[in-house]
């Protein structure tokens, strides 16, 4: 039967939601539904459907060619594949290596460019002093040839000069006797002292240097042009060991050496035995005295300053350097005439040598440690000694008396000493040169601290001692001395 619905309630009186005189209408609701007990739709059996057939796997379809590349590797191989790798890494680097090989090459090869454009005439001179043009044109048509090379012509300050002019011309050891010639009342102060700067500056105002190939003068130096046109003002403003030496000279003596250097050509290298006149060789300084001569010519003997403080040994060489050429060759007269360069005979080399008998050689104290064997250095060196504080008559007095000497340099705790033996033919001799050494003894510093005996194994011998007594002892030396022994020396050669 029919479900009976239930009637709708009557609604209430229509209001409108917007009506102001009810500002909150009551809305419909929805009515409550009743659920239908009416059969519903009847249901569908389910379709049982067949199988439907499986079809079989298709294959992958194939990756689309790729190129090949002819520089990669080839095949699955993994160390195929690194070693390209590791090859392309080489090859970029490699690369790298090249480019900044080549910028440095270019920046390097600039800046030797730049250098040889604007600081060759820094580095290597190009043109001559002009001061040295007349002399250089004068040794070129000379000797027909010319200069490989211009020569640098360098000023120093005084005593870096005097130092440098003496190891060039002396040796660099030239001081090292030093402390016996101070032992011996030859020199006082030091090596460097003031009158020593002064002498060398005045003996040698330019010297060629062979080891760097330079003409080294004193900063400030004046040519021979230069100093005439000054006059004769200044002429007696201070004093030097040794009368000045013209400037030209000198620069002609050092561009002779250095145009013989440039050809090749080198000065002998001649050994002796050293004593106390001068720093090397007797034998070394009449080489030298030859070079000379044969490069520029031999001087008359200059005038010395009596008053000047100048170790006396180091005056000696400077002063026979400069004069004994001439006078030796002339003597000797060798056959053939000596070249610069040659090696010079024994004969002319021994020229100055006197031999004298070497005596027993004194006994040195306990601790002393020897510098040189006993060498007899003769009559002339010892003269130097005693005639730089004794009376010339007592000088000649013992030059006659001793027959036979011995000089032997040593060490006492760290001074420097001399032990010598003079003998004589008599003890009464012996006597005489034991009177005369107290009277030498007695002008020596108490720091020298003198010994003078007669020797107990021999009555005719006397043995003597004596030490530096430091720098800053006072003593005088006599340079007048140097020249009479010289003029004796040059004369007895004939």
């Amino acid at each position: 039967a029919p479900v009976q619905r239930p009637p709708e309630p009557t609604a209430a009186v229509d209001r409108s939601v917007f009506d102001t005189a009810n500002p909150a209408p009551s809305l419909p609701s929805n009515p409550q539904r009743v659920p239908s007990t009416e059969p519903t739709a009847p249901v569908l059996p389910s379709a049982t459907t067949a199988s439907l057939p499986t079809l079989p796997a298709s294959n992958p379809a194939a990756p689309p060619p790729v190129a090949e590349s002819p520089t990669a590797p080839k095949g699955p191989d993994v160390q195929a594949v690194r070693s390209f790798e590791l090859r392309a890494q080489r090859e970029r680097r490699r690369s790298r290596f090249v480019k900044f090989m080549f910028l440095a090459l270019v920046l390097v090869g600039g800046a030797v460019a730049a250098a040889l454009m604007f600081g060759r005439d820094w580095l290597f001179p190009t043109q001559w002093d002009p001061e040295l043009i007349p002399m250089v044109d004068a040794i070129q048509l000379e000797n027909d040839a010319e200069f490989t090379d211009p020569v640098e012509l360098r000023e120093l300050p005084a005593g870096d000069y005097a130092a440098t002019t003496l190891e060039i011309t002396l040796g660099d050891d030239w001081a090292s006797g030093f402390p016996q010639w101070r032992a011996l009342g030859l020199a006082s102060g030091t090596s460097d002292a003031a009158p020593i700067v002064d002498a060398v500056i005045a003996w040698r105002p330019a010297v060629y240097d062979p080891d760097t190939g330079v003409i080294y003068r004193v900063a400030g130096a004046e040519s021979s042009a230069d100093a005439e046109s000054d006059g004769d003002a200044g002429a007696d403003e201070g004093s030097t060991a040794v009368s000045a030496a013209p400037a030209d000279d000198a620069l002609r003596l050092a561009l002779q050496q250095a145009f013989a250097d440039q050809l090749g050509i080198q000065p002998a290298e001649v050994t002796g035995e050293v004593g106390i006149l001068g720093s090397t060789s007797l034998r070394e300084i009449t080489a030298r005295a030859v070079d000379r001569d044969l490069l520029v010519g031999s001087t008359a003997m200059p005038d010395v300053d009596p008053e000047a403080s100048v170790p006396l040994p180091l005056l000696y060489e400077m002063i026979m350097i400069d004069v004994a050429g001439d006078p030796v060759i002339s003597a000797v007269d060798p056959d053939p005439t000596p070249v610069y360069g040659d090696v010079y005979p024994d004969e002319l080399l021994d020229a100055l040598v006197v031999e004298h008998p070497l005596a027993a050689a004194a006994p040195l104290p306990d601790g002393a440690e020897p510098i040189a064997d006993p060498a007899a250095l003769g009559p002339d060196a010892w003269a130097l000694v005693w005639q730089n504080r004794l009376p010339d008559p007592t000088t000649v007095r013992l030059r006659s008396l001793v027959t036979a000497d011995s000089y032997q340099p040593y060490l006492l705790g760290g001074k420097g000493c001399v032990a010598a033996s003079f003998e004589a033919e008599s003890d009464i001799g012996a006597g005489e040169i034991v009177t005369s050494l107290t009277s030498w003894a007695a002008a020596t510093p108490l720091d020298a601290a003198p010994t003078i005996a007669i020797s107990t194994a021999d009555p005719a011998r006397v043995e003597f001692t004596t030490c530096d007594p430091g720098a800053a002892a006072e003593q005088s030396v006599a340079p007048t001395t140097i020249t009479s022994l010289i003029e004796r020396q040059l004369d007895a050669l004939g």
